[in-house]
């Protein structure tokens, strides 16, 4: 059931609501007839809509479908369908209770036939904010308020707790901390975070560090660099590029039931054998998918050509080297030191109907390449400002990393995601975290302005990054 509602998390986040202004999708006639189905609180007519439209190489078994669908039903009254959403791969709406909560509906429709679905995905949402966000240069008195209102409307809304920092290259221009730590104490601006995903920029950062070392290129194969990883037919064909853009093949790691998330480990390659093995979703080149195990191969990379753990490296080369003081890869059993507890809807309320409760059982024993450094808002801004100011890598490797290479998650470089404002200006940065997780964390840089912000929450995708997004459009607006 998990995996139903967390499989197609990458792409989740995608479905975003239109601009203020902007004309709606019209309704997808699968979205309506799953609320339909769903409404109905009657199992034969959900198995009946399950059944006439799950399309045959759906990864999910029509059970497990009609299970999701069940548990939908029994957390939520009436749905109604109050806005519809599309993106490149999925059909959706929001769709709200009686009561007035909220939650996203997707759907991925068949390349055969679409009048069926490959996937369901479920996740709450947060609300849509009501006015027509800043879109012109504006004076720094005017950019703050503009900001205060959005964080307000979401603070207000419960869809927000966590630390917001925006900035102009070296200037502060907003700073707020909101709700709890989920440890009964107040937020701060020196609370730390469990990031996420957004650890992979470390990880592409080590990876271009050694290129300009001389240690690999893109086009460099696993195999040259790691010989023995057990698939050596893949390992002979895949190539660094491919492993830093989503392109590899490999897959998504939680979800295996080889994967103990609680085992203790001290390298990265340690993890290798949960999926090295295993057969690939695609042939490298041929597919894209977002991957955190092609960043656990990655970490492994890094350890082999540095001749150290992932850990010392990564202090080393990119904390010490930014002035990351308060960003650390966390161990189960560490003292708290100002870490915020997450705080997740449960599995069984997939459209976030009921109440959050603490994500203790998820975090497992260390983050890793792939994700879960826990930081601060303000050392996620230090590292993108010693990026862009050449002090991790030359200016040069940071344009290439940083620089779209597929639509992979909404638009993917080498280890980072990017996407253009609506004026044209480039974003860069990286998310973290995912539906049901009570992990969801955003920073990003505007490249040509210096604008830059970090929203780090302790709630489920997509509330901060929701809020992140619009912030960074105003901000893409400014001089």
């Amino acid at each position: 059931m998990r995996t139903i509602a967390l499989g197609l998390g990458g792409l989740l986040i995608l479905g975003i609501s239109p601009a203020y202004g902007q004309q709606a999708p019209s309704v997808s006639p699968l979205v309506a007839g799953l609320v339909e189905a769903v409404n109905s609180d009657d199992e034969a007519a959900m198995r009946s809509w399950v059944t006439a439209h799950r399309a045959a190489e759906g990864s999910d078994t029509a059970e497990e479908i009609l299970g999701l669908l069940k548990q939908v039903a029994a957390s939520s009254d009436d749905l109604t369908i109050v806005q519809p959403t599309r993106s490149s791969s999925l059909v959706g709406a929001w769709v709200q209770t009686p009561q007035g909560r909220r939650g996203a509906v997707r759907l991925r429709p068949s390349k055969e036939d679409p009048d069926k679905f490959e996937a369901v995905v479920l996740s709450a949402a947060p609300r849509p904010y009501p006015r027509p966000l800043l879109d012109r240069p504006a004076t720094s008195a005017e950019l703050t308020a503009a900001i205060t209102d959005r964080i307000d409307f979401a603070v207000a809304s419960g869809d927000f707790s966590g630390v917001v920092l925006v900035m102009k290259d070296d200037r502060v221009i907003l700073s707020r901390a909101d709700g709890d730590t989920g440890a009964g104490e107040p937020m701060s601006l020196s609370t730390r975070f469990h990031t996420g995903s957004m650890g992979k920029m470390f990880t592409a950062v080590a990876i271009g560090q050694l290129m300009e070392r001389g240690a690999l290129r893109l086009d460099t194969t696993l195999a040259e660099i790691l010989p023995d990883y057990p698939n050596r037919d893949f390992a002979s064909k895949v190539t660094i590029g491919q492993l830093l853009n989503h392109t590899a093949g490999l897959g998504g790691l939680f979800e295996r039931a080889s994967y103990d998330n609680n085992r203790p480990y001290e390298k990265v390659g340690d993890l290798l054998p949960s999926f090295a093995a295993d057969e690939l979703r695609f042939q490298p080149g041929e597919g894209g998918l977002y991957s955190n195990e092609g960043f656990i191969v990655l970490g492994a990379v890094i350890e082999k050509l540095s001749g150290e753990s992932y850990y010392d490296y990564v202090q080393r080369e990119i904390f010490a080297r930014a002035g990351m003081k308060d960003t650390a890869f966390d161990r189960a059993g560490d003292a708290p030191n100002r870490r915020a507890v997450g705080m997740k809807f449960d599995d069984a309320d997939p459209l976030g109907l009921g109440r959050r409760r603490p994500n203790t059982e998820i975090i497992g024993y260390r983050g890793n390449s792939c994700g879960g450094v826990f930081s601060t808002a303000e050392d996620m801004l230090r590292f993108l400002h010693a990026l862009k100011a050449g002090k991790l890598t030359s200016s040069a490797m940071a344009e290439q990393l940083t620089t779209k290479t597929n639509e992979v998650s909404g638009g993917y470089a080498l280890g980072f995601q990017v996407r253009s404002s609506p004026g044209g200006r480039t974003i860069r940065g990286h998310s973290g975290g995912g539906p049901h997780s009570g992990i969801n964390a955003d920073a990003r840089l505007i490249w040509e302005n210096g604008y830059a912000y970090a929203v780090l929450g302790n709630y489920d995708s997509p509330f901060a990054q929701t809020l992140g997004r619009d912030i960074a459009d105003m901000l893409a607006s400014q001089e």
